[in-house]
């Protein structure tokens, strides 16, 4: 979705002022948990570079050894300037993990959303990886209700 989808949608959709986009962690397992807690330890104005990069590298990064997963991931963030000090700050932060898994948990409970990635569109929950076409049946519909 992200390298396929996203920036059709914001074109069409953000920029026209017809909807807007507030992104969501839903960290299903540890890399994506490790991944979450990251771009939330950058400054605001760069998070959604970031997250661009994490994205697009994700093949990378999110990898069955959880060890090697954060080695990875380490790599990522170092090129963008993060220190291996704040890196490991970061992701050793019990306060921010949990308050991640929280709203994971409270958005799984009120949504019923079980995987990724999902959208809510005016309280429609709409699941799966989908085309810019299938995303512009279900936006116009949902807008023209």
């Amino acid at each position: 979705f992200h390298n396929n989808t996203l920036e059709d949608l914001i074109k069409e959709y953000v920029d026209t002022g017809k909807a807007r986009i507030v992104f969501r962690d839903f960290p299903f397992n540890y890399p994506a948990l490790i991944g979450s807690m990251v771009l939330r330890c950058i400054p605001e104005d760069v998070r959604y570079d970031y997250m661009n990069a994490l994205f697009q590298l994700q093949p990378k990064w999110v990898v069955r050894e959880n060890a090697k997963s954060t080695q990875e991931l380490y790599k990522i963030m170092q090129s963008g300037g993060m220190t291996k000090e704040e890196f490991e700050t970061c992701t050793n932060n019990v306060e921010l993990e949990n308050t991640i898994l929280q709203a994971l948990i409270a958005a799984q409970n009120e949504f019923n959303i079980q995987s990724t990635p999902s959208f809510l569109i005016n309280g429609n929950l709409v699941e799966g990886n989908k085309s810019i076409k299938e995303f512009r049946q279900i936006i116009d519909k949902i807008l023209s209700e």
